[in-house]
């Protein structure tokens, strides 16, 4: 039991933000939905990269009733790299193809 305690405690989010993009710590059964999404999107965009989504033991053994993605993400402070469209790349090409 001791040691299953320590483990639980064990700081994940903190071992693994040097290889992470973002780490989340699930609350509340309610706010999965959205962490999965921003999780999902956070590790898609820009570079990809792994998110750590940490369920606590208690956490994991609630059902979840309802499970519903949110339309809108809310990521006021999160910035990926850039956008790539179509005038991007055909820049990037043509750049490319006149590099000596």
């Amino acid at each position: 039991m001791y040691a299953e305690f320590i483990v639980e405690r064990a700081s994940r989010a903190g071992i693994t933000q040097p290889i992470t993009k973002h780490n989340y710590y699930v609350d509340s059964v309610r706010d999965l939905p959205r962490i999965i999404k921003e999780a999902f999107y956070i590790a898609s965009s820009g570079r990809p990269g792994p998110v750590l989504i940490d369920i606590p033991l208690d956490i994991s053994k609630n059902e979840v009733k309802s499970f519903h993605y949110p339309k809108n993400l809310n990521l006021p402070g999160y910035n990926s790299c850039f956008v790539m469209t179509r005038g991007l790349v055909l820049k990037t090409a043509k750049l490319i193809n006149q590099s000596k």
